[in-house]
């Protein structure tokens, strides 16, 4: 967190990547997200926190309100699996340029 202009407060948080290099996940204020980006321009988010509830029309998104943060990665895993198995195949460019990408609509 710093102070801007001495009367905002700016908030900035780590970015992940999990090791196969398939998720991108960040802890917000209000719980945390995952990412996962496919060839065909398909991105899933699961989330564990309500709020914002419309993304870009892209983006599959998975809320799952309250739940730890071991069950959203379980459920964001599944959602990759069904994914997978309906024939997308998962974008791995994993650079800092792809996640602002992606979380700039999701």
């Amino acid at each position: 967190m710093s102070i801007q202009d001495g009367s905002r407060l700016i908030f900035g948080y780590s970015v992940f990547i999990s090791n196969d290099q398939t998720t991108y996940s960040h802890p917000l204020q209000l719980g945390m997200k995952f990412h996962t980006a496919f060839q065909d321009g398909t991105i899933l988010m699961t989330k564990n926190f309500g709020g914002r509830t419309k993304y870009g029309p892209r983006v599959v998104t998975h809320i799952m309100k309250n739940a730890s943060i071991s069950d959203t990665w379980a459920e964001h895993q599944k959602q990759i699996q069904a994914l997978e198995t309906a024939g997308k195949q998962i974008d791995r460019q994993i650079s800092f340029q792809a996640f602002s990408d992606i979380s700039y609509e999701a």
